[in-house]
Formats: structure tokens, sequence, C-alpha cells
């Protein structure tokens, strides 16, 4: 109806978790290969495989996004991804193969960021640069209802920075930790990261 109507000539589906039951995906495939237009949707790196890769490439699927977050391991954890950059690392490859644009997304800045966790998620870009076409980086925000938001003597938080003002994911880090120390280390490694992707991708 949409492209009767509207004539659009593509779409995205929107849904975080999309790629997550299998048989669902290769059913939605199948529809949408009839279409014969382009589409992009967002998956999890631990979710994607290469059956579901090889129906989302016969479908005219041109790009996966992946809410990847970092390029550390130990950063992972902090944030309880359940996933690993090894894991990333083939997901990635497989697009790559199938001739599947990826996008990450990343965020830094999360508890327990420093200049070490910046260098490895900048050697883990560095070392998949050829899989990736697009990066977006967000700077962390505690948002309203978050556990770190709820929880924030645990994580060094500064409560009286914890304001609906303060919580917007596209604004500049506020300075969110009590120590004056943790909040300059975050901003001069964001610099660097955020200066590092500016430099080496599109």
């Amino acid at each position: 109806m949409l492209k009767q109507k509207y004539k659009i000539d593509g779409f995205v589906i929107n849904d975080e978790n999309f790629i997550i039951n299998e048989k669902k995906v290769l059913e939605i495939c199948k529809e949408v290969k009839k279409l014969n237009m382009p589409w992009s949707a967002l998956s999890r790196v631990n979710t994607i495989n290469e059956k579901i890769i090889k129906h989302l490439k016969k479908s005219n699927c041109i790009e996966l996004k992946f809410g990847l977050e970092t390029g550390s391991n130990k950063m992972m954890k902090y944030m309880n991804k359940n996933t690993t950059c090894e894991q990333a690392e083939k997901a990635l490859s497989l697009c790559n193969k199938y001739g599947i644009k990826a996008k990450i997304f990343l965020i830094h800045g999360f508890p327990g960021e420093n200049i070490d966790t910046t260098t490895e998620t900048i050697n883990f870009l560095k070392k998949n640069r050829k899989f990736i076409n697009r990066i977006t980086l967000f700077q962390w925000t505690p948002l309203p209802g978050s556990y770190v938001y709820n929880n924030p003597s645990k994580f060094g938080i500064d409560p009286k920075m914890l304001t609906f003002e303060n919580a917007v994911i596209y604004g500049e880090n506020q300075g969110f930790f009590l120590k004056d120390k943790i909040n300059k280390e975050i901003n001069e490694s964001y610099l660097i990261l955020n200066d590092f992707i500016k430099n080496s991708f599109n």
C-alpha cells in the first residue's frame, strides 16, 4: 500500500530486536523480496548468522545497523551487553561477505570508560575498518529509569546532575561523575575517539 499510494522506494525496520526469531525473519524476507525495493534493519551482533544474512541479501536488504556501543570487551561487560568484540567482528565480516553495508552505533562515557577502553575501541575500529560503512557516536547519558540512573552512588554519579534537562542523548557530556578527574578523562578520550572516527570514516 505504501509503495502504491505514496511511491516509496525503500524503507527501514526500526525494531531493535528484529533479528531475534530466525523463523520470523526468514518469513518476512520472503515477503519483502516480492516488493523489489531496498530496505534496512537493526540487529544484535550475536543474533545474526550466515543463513539469515543470505536471505536478507536476497530480499534486497542493503544495510544492517548494530548497537555495538563499544569496541572494548571490558566495557561490554560493564554495560551488560551480553556480546563480545569477537561476535561483532564476525557479524561485520558476514555483512561484508554478502555485500550488505554495516552501520554501528557507539556510546562513549559509560561508567568505567577511560583512555584505555577508548583505545581498545579505536583499535577495534582500525581492525574492522573495511567492514564498517557508517558510525554514529553518542556521549553516554544516564537516562531516567535506567539502572545507573537509579543507583548513582554505585557508579560515582553526581545525583545533582540527574535531571530531565540533562537526559539528552544528542547533547554534550555534562560531567555526570562526582570526581572531576573522571569527567576530564572521559571528555578528553571522547575527543580522541570522535576525531579518529571523523578522520577515518565518511
